[in-house]
């Protein structure tokens, strides 16, 4: 927020926000933006390869079972 307030108060002057509309624009932006970064620290943390996914997995365990391991969290247990 502290780095963007600035260009968002001027654009709500500009446009005429009311402030609620603006703390929901910072704040918005805010989630947004943690999301990001908790996105980023995590994959930083696995040290997975960047730009692996299920589409260019070698499936010769079986799809199938990959398929449903990647779709839920049943094999937690």
């Amino acid at each position: 927020m502290r780095a963007l307030w600035r260009s968002f108060t001027k654009r709500a002057d500009r446009e005429g926000w009311s402030s609620a509309r603006l703390l929901a624009a910072l704040a918005a932006q805010e989630v947004t933006d943690r999301k990001r970064r908790r996105f980023e620290r995590h994959r930083a943390e696995a040290k997975l390869p960047h730009g692996k996914t299920l589409d260019n997995f070698d499936f010769t365990v079986s799809k199938a079972r990959v398929g449903v391991l990647a779709s839920g969290d049943i094999w937690l247990e």
